[in-house]
């Protein structure tokens, strides 16, 4: 629905506007990396593989609909993602597409941590093997606040990477 709705909204023979198709992907409800029960640290009520599984028929949907563009959003947990980035590259390598990859991280605090703990430099290192085509923060507490963080991750993370970093407000 979406891939025809943007394609209807650009005018007949209007070569110069495009309308691209975003396939967002995320969050979900289960976090890999921890327990939700602290008395049984080791459960967890979905493993990677379920996870990746999960993610490959989102993919396979989002390719079959016409997306122009994944964005997995919301990141609170690197493991969650890379079940989301895994499953994305093993369905482009099945039906043989390279649609570009977007990745929204959310910070919880003022410290710069996400959810699961981890700060937001470490996860852009966690996912690094995967080629992004950005890697930003959703509006978590307000751009004014997330700056000094995507300042940080622009000089530190990004330098030599060539990955475009943008705080996004959605």
């Amino acid at each position: 629905l979406a891939r025809r709705a943007a394609d209807s909204s650009v005018a007949e023979g209007d070569s110069q506007r495009r309308v691209l198709v975003a396939g967002s992907m995320g969050p979900t409800i289960k976090m890999l990396s921890f327990s939700p029960d602290v008395n049984r640290p080791e459960y967890r009520p979905v493993d990677f593989d379920t996870m990746a599984e999960a993610y490959k028929e989102q993919v396979r949907g989002l390719v079959d609909g016409g997306v122009d563009l994944f964005l997995v959003e919301t990141v609170y947990d690197a493991l969650n993602a890379k079940a989301a980035l895994y499953a994305i590259s093993a369905i482009q390598k099945e039906k043989g597409t390279d649609i570009p990859v977007m990745v929204s991280a959310t910070i919880n605090d003022k410290s710069g941590r996400l959810l699961s703990g981890q700060k937001v430099d470490a996860l852009f290192t966690s996912l690094s093997h995967y080629e992004l085509l950005s890697f930003g923060l959703n509006c978590s507490f307000g751009a004014e606040e997330l700056l000094p963080f995507m300042e940080q991750i622009a000089n530190e993370s990004f330098g030599g990477k060539g990955v475009p970093c943008a705080v996004s407000m959605y």
